[in-house]
């Protein structure tokens, strides 16, 4: 994953970008959209076969989830 050394957050404290363990979210949220390699990190959380937890790509476990669901609604109805 040559992308990762390309992110805004690498060099930043790992905890930051796992909210669900005490942190905030709206500070890594912030860095990741400055970043180069969002789609690149978001892609890669939206297409890992298990759930990734923190924040990959400017969002949360959660908006991932909605986004898979989406997804999956879209090819489902062909679109």
């Amino acid at each position: 994953m040559d992308w990762q050394k390309k992110a805004a957050c690498f060099g930043f404290p790992t905890k930051w970008w796992f909210p669900e363990q005490g942190g905030r979210f709206d500070i890594p949220i912030w860095i990741c959209n400055q970043c180069p390699v969002k789609k690149d990190c978001l892609d890669y959380a939206l297409n890992f076969p298990q759930p990734v937890h923190g924040i990959w790509g400017a969002t949360t476990e959660r908006q991932r989830t909605l986004i898979k669901i989406e997804q999956r609604r879209e090819w489902r109805n062909g679109v």
